[in-house]
């Protein structure tokens, strides 16, 4: 394995990161052919088959988990992904009740981008799913609007008073419109200000410029005649 697809293919460690890297490994795993021995579909024939899928899962590995694997597993990938799976999907009480409490408390960051929130409860939602607690499509909608601040207050009106409630999916996709909608009006609005901060600082100090127009000849030009009323040049009086 060379070093670029070594790294794409680390293990953090981490339990919420498991279920996207172990999908990574097993479509890896597909290409050298080894994926039905590695996940025991079919068993391996011999000893050097068995070696074969520890060398390339353990290179992929952080250090907890190989000297986890280490003492009874050593030399059998097949046995060694069963092992790991079965630990990052356990349904220990305290691991699920920290799962839960991350899922129900999650919230839209100050600066995240949309997707990365929506990428953030789909992957708790997920790992709630392996550990046997079953997230539902309405729950997880919910827990992602209630999360959301006081800005996508209009877009949580208008879910809740829809006739058809979206699946999460559909809600996925609104609020990602909504928020390059908002982004959007930001950058506008930024613009506009910034425009009308040079305009105004640019006569600082000294009298802005008045269109002519305020009584004869073009309104944009300047006027260089003498006033036919106080005889003063440089305007002219309205009649």
């Amino acid at each position: 394995m060379d070093i670029q697809k070594r790294n794409w293919l680390q293990f953090s460690g981490a339990d919420d990161d498991f279920g996207y890297w172990s999908e990574k490994f097993e479509a890896y795993m597909h290409t050298k052919k080894l994926r039905e021995k590695l996940i025991g579909d079919v068993e391996c024939s011999n000893d050097v088959e068995k070696y074969s899928i520890w060398a390339e899962l353990v290179q992929c590995l952080d250090k907890r988990s190989v000297l986890m694997l280490k003492a009874d597993c050593k030399g059998d990938g097949a046995a060694a992904w069963k092992v790991l799976r079965a630990h990052f999907s356990s349904t220990e009480t305290p691991r699920v009740m920290n799962l839960l409490e991350r899922f129900t408390s999650l919230s839209l960051k100050s600066g995240e981008e949309m997707v990365d929130y929506l990428i953030r409860a789909e992957e708790l939602s997920t790992s709630l799913d392996q550990a046997g607690e079953k997230v539902s499509n309405s729950l997880l909608v919910s827990v992602v609007l209630k999360g959301l601040p006081k800005s996508y207050d209009n877009f949580k009106t208008v879910h809740d008073f829809s006739k058809d409630k979206s699946d999460f999916a559909d809600v996925k996709k609104a609020l990602k419109n909504f928020a390059d909608t908002q982004s959007s009006r930001k950058d506008e609005s930024g613009s506009s200000s910034n425009v009308a901060f040079v305009s105004d600082s640019t006569y600082r100090g000294g009298r802005r410029p008045q269109p002519f127009g305020r009584g004869r000849g073009t309104t944009g030009a300047s006027f260089n005649g003498t006033c036919h009323r106080c005889k003063m040049t440089g305007h002219m009086k309205a009649d």
